[in-house]
């Protein structure tokens, strides 16, 4: 079908105000979607601001799926950011073209979804959340910007960006060749390491690639069997 209908609906009794810190936004398509294709990051994002420019501006969570792929929810990891008597803004965001959501057979949706803005209830207790997501489109996305003679990264170390993807990729291994015998090591000792392994601090959890020592050639001998 070239005719793809988006339903949008907010979870709630009231989708124009009076929303519950802890509401969630639920989406229906009218055709099978690719999940891929939504992202809590990118294609459908919650932010606090009309137009985010910093990664706090973004409200992390993720999306849920139906069955039958059809039905999505953009789920909060916390409840929303509130202070009692106050009534937040908040923004539900759509991207559109080839970035944003797209049915199995890789067809984006035709029209251009606009953006949603629901208003938290007031009569809430005071509850603080936060978080920061950054997505690796472009080395310096974050406040403060850099500009032509200057450049603020906000990530620093051997690797690489894959601006298209929104990913960072780790330095090549590099491989050598050095003549080994009993009387030299092959590189050098293990340098301690005093901290421990350490890793950024997610709830979605982390990877540290580690090497945890290297063999000198007779140590290397005396691993090979004996005849």
């Amino acid at each position: 079908s070239q005719r793809r209908v988006l339903r949008l609906c907010h979870r709630a009794d009231r989708p124009d105000g009076d929303i519950s810190a802890s509401a969630t936004s639920g989406l229906r398509f009218s055709e099978v979607m690719d999940p891929a294709s939504l992202s809590p990051f990118d294609s459908i994002t919650l932010t606090r601001v009309a137009e985010p420019t910093r990664s706090v501006d973004l409200v992390v969570g993720q999306i849920a799926r139906s069955q039958d792929l059809r039905s999505f929810t953009f789920v909060p990891s916390f409840n929303l950011d509130h202070d009692a008597g106050s009534t937040e803004d908040y923004f539900l965001n759509f991207l559109a073209g080839a970035g944003g959501p797209r049915d199995l057979a890789g067809n984006p949706l035709q029209v251009t979804l606009p953006q949603v803005r629901f208003e938290l209830a007031a009569n809430q207790p005071t509850h603080r959340s936060g978080g920061r997501i950054t997505r690796f489109t472009s080395p310096d996305e974050d406040e403060p910007i850099g500009d032509d003679t200057q450049s603020l990264p906000e990530w620093t170390g051997q690797h690489f960006y894959d601006l298209e993807e929104g990913l960072i990729r780790p330095r090549a291994v590099s491989r050598f060749q050095v003549p080994v015998d009993p009387s030299q090591r092959i590189i050098a000792p293990m340098t301690p390491f005093p901290s421990g392994i350490q890793t950024p601090l997610s709830p979605f959890g982390s990877r540290m690639t580690h090497i945890y020592r290297y063999l000198t050639p007779t140590e290397y001998l005396h691993l090979l069997p004996v005849e």
